[in-house]
This record gives structure tokens, sequence and C-alpha cells, in this order.
């Protein structure tokens, strides 16, 4: 799996693509060993991005690989919510299948996702929300501060 090494100010999400290990070139992007479309669901969602900034402090620039995806606090999830994140994962695949001859940084980083991809992102949100038990509804802060509670807890042991 695969995911940018830049982040865009007015990025929700980020490009994640799921690729075989051959075809991946890591000169303009980061990658991550293994296929988990579990894992890829909680890249893809927008607490990513949210947790991106707020270790960063930055709106924009470059991901920092460790800082970003080795200190993003996954949660444990039951069977019932994997299977719900891997179903809201292969509707986000599907959703972003349709649209065709762009690359995937042109639909992500262009600032206008198309509304049944960004639907299907919405969707996992909700899913990957409520894995951190947060509302539909919770705001770039809640978010953040759950995320780093979480951190915290994991991570200070």
């Amino acid at each position: 799996m695969i995911f940018p090494k830049r982040i865009l100010n007015a990025q929700k999400y980020l490009a994640i693509e799921v690729l075989p290990a051959p075809l991946i070139d890591s000169a303009e992007c980061h990658a991550v060993a293994g296929d988990s479309l579990i894992l890829s669901g909680f890249l893809m969602s927008s607490l990513f991005p949210i947790w991106i900034r707020g270790t960063s402090g930055r709106n924009e620039g470059m991901i920092n690989y460790k800082k970003a995806y080795n200190t993003f606090p996954f949660p444990n999830v039951s069977k019932k919510e994997e299977e719900e994140i891997l179903s809201r994962v292969t509707a986000v695949l599907r959703a972003r299948g349709t649209v065709t001859g762009k690359k995937l940084s042109d639909i992500y980083c262009s600032g206008s996702i198309p509304d049944h991809i960004e639907m299907a992102h919405e969707d996992l949100d909700e899913v990957i929300l409520k894995t951190f038990n947060l509302p539909a509804d919770a705001t770039n802060e809640q978010i953040l501060e759950k995320l780093f509670s979480e951190y915290l807890r994991h991570y200070s042991k």
C-alpha cells in the first residue's frame, strides 16, 4: 500500500493505493508492506490527514512517515467492525474505479473530489469514527483530542 509524501491544505483524504510491491515507486510516496484493506481503511479515512496535520503542526507539506504512520493509534477492532471497514473500503475503491483517465493525485489534490467518491469516504469515516467511539459529526478538534488520548494510552506504557 502506498500513500503520498505530501499533503495539500485542501485535502480531506489522501490518495492511498493498494499495489503489489513490484509496482511501487517510492520516489513520491511512502510504502507500507502488507495487503490489509482494514489498515487501508484507517489511512483512507479523514482521520489520518487530521493526525498528520496535528502531529506536524502544519496544514500543508511533507508527510513524515515516522511521525504520521508509525505513531497513528490504530485501535483494536472487532470482527464486526473489520467487516464494516472492509465493506466501506471496497466501496471507496469501486467509486474511484468509475473515474477513468485521471491519476489518483488528480482526483484527491484538485480540491474537488467527485461526489460519489466523497460519499464513499464519508461512509468509511462513519465506521472509522465508531471504532474510536466518536460520533459521526465529530469535529477535527474532537478527533485529534481522541487520537492523542489513544496515542498516549497505547504508547506511554
